[in-house]
């Protein structure tokens, strides 16, 4: 039977996958902890502040979360974005009485920066050590044709980018400073678990691996462009 710590970690988990994939977590590490925090707390207060006595009162914080999100996401990220919002909402709903808990929801609230901060270490870091390596090993050269013209190379490289027996096949040979990076902040035993999960999270967002890839996300950060094409400066 899971544990309320396990719950908590599954909650988060989902939470900051959903919010990745709307384009409205931090793409650096570096980033001051409010954007790492903004969208989270703003669903727990939400939550928190629902009227227990209230038929559907919780269902309706969600939703009125769930379309200010929407809103702030990158246009092109929403119509996916919409389907990872609508696994979050089941799991809300189905653990009602979990994030009713007043303990729970000041839990999370004081250690959702951490929570945060953790899952993109896990994630970012190979990622993006394995595109300046892809890069390097012209890895991904060979599955993209030069003949086929910016937007066809562009599907070819979301297709390479979302094989998963090729990107299984290359990706922990190139990330062996990550591997280090993990190794001391997470300990020997969790290292091959945390690049299994960086593979899978490359392979869930591989529009977002194309565009660091292409340069055009290393663009968008030096502008100051962040949380679905806010500007943060």
């Amino acid at each position: 039977m899971a544990t309320d710590r396990d719950r908590a970690q599954e909650f988060s988990e989902l939470l900051f996958e959903t919010l990745f994939g709307l384009g409205l977590m931090p793409l650096r590490l570096a980033e001051r902890p409010a954007s790492f925090e903004k969208y989270p707390r703003q669903l727990l207060e939400k939550l928190r502040a629902a009227d227990a006595g209230e038929p559907g009162g919780f269902e309706r914080s969600y939703e009125s979360w769930q379309s200010d999100v929407l809103r702030k996401a990158r246009g092109e990220l929403r119509e996916e974005g919409a389907s990872r919002l609508g696994e979050l909402k089941r799991w809300v709903l189905d653990n009602e009485k979990f994030l009713r808990d007043r303990r729970v929801i000041r839990d999370l609230r004081t250690s959702i920066y951490g929570r945060a901060f953790m899952y993109l270490l896990v994630r970012l870091a190979p990622a993006l050590e394995f595109k300046k390596s892809a890069a390097r090993a012209r890895l991904l050269e060979e599955k993209v044709s030069v003949q086929s013209g910016a937007d066809g190379r562009e599907r070819e490289m979301l297709r390479a980018v979302a094989d998963a027996d090729y990107l299984r096949q290359h990706f922990a040979q190139h990330v062996s400073v990550s591997r280090e990076k993990l190794r001391e902040a997470l300990g020997e035993d969790n290292v091959d678990e945390a690049v299994e999960n960086s593979m899978e999270f490359v392979l869930a967002n591989p529009r977002w691996f194309n565009r660091i890839f292409s340069g055009r996300e290393d663009r968008r950060i030096e502008d100051g462009e962040t949380e679905g094409g806010e500007n943060n400066g």
